[in-house]
């Protein structure tokens, strides 16, 4: 075997070679097997070590592996929803449902979660309910504003559960082995550990009915991933998860923009007169264009029942009266619930024009209805079919 005198540079790019054709290997473990040789070597030279090191063997800036931006691992929707099924959750301990609530609506990390303490719950300076955390990561206290009624009292029964058990403790979450002070919180192993046992409880199964199985931090990325979909700013959402960096909330909408890119060209679109649209292709530079014309688009014009497609460079000749426009407007089954909301009020506003005997406005409104009643048609045959 040689000495470090043998080293050459086609052996150092030989062996990055070597570990990035590694398929066990992830991009971050690579680029820590690089850069602990090109340490070593800096290191050799630096101190002096003998016998030195050839001065042409180097890896130059570049030449490291990158290592990429993983995208948010969210929980798939049909995982969640037998996850946190009402049946379900009765199977296990009160505790845990809780657990699982929170983690649902505000993505802690376990740490977080378990560090909850009693008197988490408060409000603000406008009487709205909040949590106060503690981010373990940055070493620092946090709010969280509750939207959800339900997470204000289920903790508030979590509350009177700890205090009755354990009087005094200061953790909502208080350790139930070998605690008889009430001083220690239970440990993110152990909800990790109740997390695994009830997901094989409940039988987790994929779409294929195969058995699935995911994390708890995938809560997080749940909770990240939905607040970006609700129109959550990337900055609001850096701020909810309290993260330092925001390269690692970008990749939540990266993610967020290829699943609405990816809807966008494959969702059944129609016009207002119930005619499907074509779908678009999947890849490809007019693939690219349309998808980013339609975020020019939504970022512009924001309607409750569907999307604009009028050029951003053209005025729109019906000033937003859009049941009569069926040149750009477009709308697919995920706005049938404002369709169906709207038809209602229509029927309701046609009823009393005619109680009152208003029979021109009750006319325009039948016209009203009936193209709402083709469009609601072919919006539900197109949603049956996705659901099947």
């Amino acid at each position: 075997m040689g000495g470090p005198q043998d080293l050459s540079r086609q052996l150092l790019l030989d062996y990055c070679a070597w570990i990035h054709r590694q398929p066990g290997v992830a991009p971050s473990q690579r680029q820590g097997l690089v850069s602990g040789v090109k340490i070593l070597l800096d290191d050799h030279r630096l101190k002096g070590w003998s016998p030195s090191i050839p001065e042409n063997v180097a890896l130059r800036r570049g030449e490291l592996p990158r290592r990429e931006e993983p995208l948010p691992r969210p929980i798939p929707d049909v995982l969640l929803r037998q996850i946190m099924a009402e049946d379900n959750l009765q199977l296990v301990r009160p505790d845990f449902r809780v657990m699982l609530l929170i983690l649902h609506e505000h993505g802690f990390r376990a740490g977080t979660l378990v560090s909850l303490a009693i008197d988490c719950l408060g409000e603000d300076a406008d009487g709205f309910p909040t949590v106060r955390w503690w981010n373990t990561k940055r070493r620092r206290e946090r709010l969280h504003p509750v939207r959800n009624p339900a997470v204000v009292a289920a903790i508030q029964q979590q509350r009177h559960r700890a205090l009755r058990c354990h009087p005094g403790t200061p953790w909502l979450f208080p350790s139930s082995h070998a605690n008889a002070l009430g001083d220690r919180h239970t440990s993110a192993a152990t909800v990790v550990g109740r997390f695994t046992a009830y997901q094989a409880r409940i039988g987790l199964t994929d779409p294929a009915g195969a058995a699935a199985q995911v994390t708890l931090h995938q809560f997080r990325h749940t909770f990240g991933t939905r607040e970006l979909n609700n129109g959550a700013s990337q900055e609001v959402v850096q701020e909810l998860l309290d993260h330092d960096d925001p390269k690692v909330t970008r990749g939540y909408a990266r993610l967020t923009d290829k699943k609405l890119r990816e809807e966008f060209l494959t969702a059944a679109r129609f016009n207002i007169a119930g005619e499907r649209l074509d779908s678009l292709g999947a890849g490809g530079p007019l693939a690219d264009v349309a998808w980013m014309k339609e975020k020019l688009n939504r970022a512009r014009v924001s309607l409750p029942n569907g999307y604009c497609s009028l050029p951003l460079q053209q005025d729109c000749e019906v000033q937003n009266a859009c049941l009569d426009c069926k040149a750009y407007f477009v709308t697919t089954p995920d706005f049938l619930p404002a369709h169906q909301a709207q038809r209602d009020r229509t029927a309701e506003l046609i009823r009393t024009a005619e109680e009152e005997g208003k029979l021109r406005i009750a006319q325009k409104n039948r016209q009203v209805l009936v193209k709402l009643d083709t469009l609601i048609a072919s919006l539900k045959i197109a949603s049956s079919k996705a659901t099947q």
